[in-house]
């Protein structure tokens, strides 16, 4: 009985490999992803994936205050990763945290992931601001009615714009940068604009917000589109980090 099992057993085991075909190619592995450089945690004050909800997951952790924005995909097609704003009446608040003032030879860079739908006569869309016109002026980056990226700064010559125009309906990377004497705007982790600025004091109580501003007290809603990934160093990015978050 024991040499009929075995048997059997044998039997069954040279049917399943004669079936079973080795090749002599080499298995090539899947790619590995290409991970964040450690360095672009460096420096980092202000950081929403948006993975869900609009708090800053950097050291700071501010929570943001939404009123109508919504959430949808990001620039990979994953759902609820990036909010949408109407250009009407949305906003996301972050109060007035004391990090961001940015005054006299301060260096920053501020980059976001943007698709922008529409826009009104003359209006730019505001992507992040501390700022309340014609009070407590302090700084935003927006795209404006040239259609061109656009980044101010309280004290001449005000702002500086691209030289490129920022396509509607498509995800583009987006950035602004100030080196202590230079402020330069950035397409999709290009130069697109650069302009010599003064120093100028630190702006005043004024909340930071994302898609819109303030003037003269009065909260005014100026982006129609979507925001992804949002991040704020206290330092100028090297060409590599710009390249890195540009195309990831």
């Amino acid at each position: 009985m024991k040499t009929f099992l075995c048997t059997c057993v044998c039997a069954a085991f040279l049917l399943f490999t004669s079936g079973c075909v080795v090749s002599d190619d080499p298995i090539t592995p899947m790619p590995e992803p290409d991970p964040e450089p450690i360095s672009l945690r460096t420096g980092l004050i202000f950081h929403t994936p948006f993975s869900g909800n609009a708090d800053d997951i950097a050291l700071n952790g501010i929570a943001g205050t939404i009123t109508g924005a919504t959430l949808t995909s990001d620039r990979h097609g994953n759902p609820n990763e990036a909010y949408r704003f109407d250009g009407v009446d949305d906003v996301i608040n972050y109060g007035n945290p004391a990090d961001f003032g940015f005054g006299g030879a301060a260096t920053y860079t501020m980059a976001a992931w943007v698709k922008l739908e529409d826009r009104g006569d003359d209006q730019r869309n505001t992507i992040i601001s501390k700022f309340n016109g014609g009070v407590a002026a302090g700084w935003y980056l927006a795209v404006n009615a040239n259609e061109e990226i656009q980044a101010y700064r309280n004290v001449a010559p005000w702002s500086v714009s691209g030289g490129s125009s920022v396509p509607y309906g498509e995800y583009v990377h987006v950035a602004a940068s100030f080196d202590g004497s230079n402020f330069s705007v950035w397409l999709n982790g290009e130069l697109d604009g650069t302009t010599v600025f003064r120093t100028h004091p630190n702006d005043r109580n004024t909340d930071m917000l994302i898609g819109g501003t303030f003037n003269r007290n009065v909260l005014v809603p100026l982006l129609k589109g979507t925001v992804d990934d949002i991040r704020i160093y206290n330092r100028v990015l090297t060409a590599e980090e710009r390249t890195w978050l540009a195309t990831h």
